[in-house]
């Protein structure tokens, strides 16, 4: 087998499987501190940058005195170390074109955020043309998130308007 092809079958084999790479970013997350230092490492070793919008994402759920596996895992994934914080990461993701995530993205992405308000598992649904990797514009209005700035705006005209003291017929 010539080298280029021998090192193609390398980084094959090194990707790991989808459903493999969102459940060790699971266990990063909520395990045991070795489950999470085991699981950062494996996601590490493996190499496969499609799981690098999904560790970022991660971090935001995480103390900053738990994040250090995963930002381990982060900078040799990427070969950059922007710095500790959720947004140094988002900011790394959103002007590298080469950090596509990997399929299930979008569905894993709105099960994580679903913590925070349950609509956000509705908008997984909506894959963009591409099931593995979300829609990416020109300028300001890029979105790796694959969450689409009007989806957002649109959602957070639903919530339910707080009634004024007046409209409720209380009387001050």
């Amino acid at each position: 087998m010539s080298p280029p092809r021998l090192l193609l079958a390398v980084a094959l084999a090194a990707a790991l499987a989808p459903d493999k790479g969102y459940d060790l970013i699971g266990t990063a997350m909520s395990g045991s501190e070795p489950a999470r230092q085991t699981a950062a490492r494996r996601l590490a070793e493996s190499g496969d940058r499609a799981f690098v919008p999904a560790l970022v994402d991660a971090l935001f759920f995480l103390h900053a005195d738990e994040r250090e596996p995963l930002l381990g895992a982060l900078r040799k994934l990427t070969g950059e170390d922007p710095g500790t914080k959720y947004h140094d990461w988002v900011e790394l993701v959103g002007r590298r074109g080469d950090l596509q995530p990997a399929p299930g993205y979008l569905a894993w992405k709105g099960s994580l955020f679903g913590r925070i308000d349950p609509r956000y598992r509705t908008l997984s649904r909506r894959e963009p043309r591409s099931a593995s990797a979300p829609r990416r514009s020109s300028g300001a209005a890029s979105s790796w998130t694959g969450f689409h700035r009007w989806t957002i705006r649109r959602m957070s005209k639903r919530r339910p308007r707080a009634r004024s003291a007046t409209a409720s017929g209380s009387s001050a």
